[in-house]
């Protein structure tokens, strides 16, 4: 038997009684799931933790693994973000660290609680104009992000700027010349072309590359948020990956 749940009008949608029935259903399935996944307790101390390409963050976890390879009581897991906000709720990670615009700091907090995440600001990292060696300007002295007008904006997948209206104020870009690829194309590009940039975060020394010119961009940066469930308290073992990650932030600042 065919139940209608709905009601499309001009007014928007309206629930029928069956439909507010299935939802009350719905409610109760994820209030238990929830609740089945916060319940149980691992076998012994985990450190999941899924974070964006951000070499401190990955060297933090390193270090942390070599701090405590002499347990055999711990486990460790460290992925590539992807849905980070359902997998901390559904307790397949315990932490994940993200970069945002710093504009949108307010609204990222925001977004967290509607998830009843919590959700903490670690650190301000610079923005830049990255070149390679074949760019016209990559010998330039001084260079400023005014001297980019009229180039073509590269986007680097995830970590480039996607609202290009932000960056207007910042950079003269024509945006009939945004591109949008892949970090695999944009490697491509550059080698083939070199007449190409890219608005990326600022990269630490370490992880700069040596035929790479970064500019920073006066008054553009990124945050790095920490995400974690407030039902799961963080363990000494996560506690101690956040002082890792401050100190290789910290040291490592371009």
């Amino acid at each position: 038997m065919v139940y209608r749940i709905f009601i499309r009008s001009t007014h928007g949608l309206s629930l029928t009684p069956e439909g507010k029935q299935v939802l009350g259903y719905a409610q109760r399935i994820c209030e238990n799931h929830h609740l089945l996944t916060t319940s149980i307790k691992p076998s012994g101390p985990q450190c999941r933790i899924s974070a964006i390409e951000y070499a401190p963050a990955r060297r933090a976890f390193l270090q942390l693994m070599d701090e405590n390879q002499h347990r055999r009581d711990i486990s460790f897991a460290y992925t590539r973000i992807s849905g980070f906000e359902n997998r901390l709720l559904r307790g397949e990670i315990d932490l994940a660290i993200n970069l945002s615009f710093s504009q949108y700091d307010s609204k990222t907090v925001e977004e967290a609680k509607k998830q009843r995440l919590s959700v903490q600001k670690l650190a301000t990292i610079p923005a830049c104009i990255c070149i390679s060696n074949k760019h016209r300007l990559f010998e330039k002295p001084d260079l400023k992000p005014e001297d980019f007008a009229g180039e073509r904006l590269l986007d680097l997948g995830g970590k480039a700027i996607s609202g290009i209206g932000l960056l207007m104020a910042y950079v003269p870009v024509d945006q009939t010349y945004v591109i949008e690829r892949n970090q695999t194309r944009m490697a491509q590009q550059l080698r083939e072309e070199g007449d190409v940039y890219a608005i990326t975060h600022m990269r630490d020394v370490r992880s700069r590359e040596e035929n790479t010119r970064y500019i920073p961009i006066p008054g553009l940066s990124y945050s790095l948020f920490v995400y974690n469930d407030p039902l799961r308290p963080l363990s000494p073992e996560l506690m101690r990956y956040l002082e890792l990650l401050q100190e290789e932030i910290t040291t490592t600042a371009p």
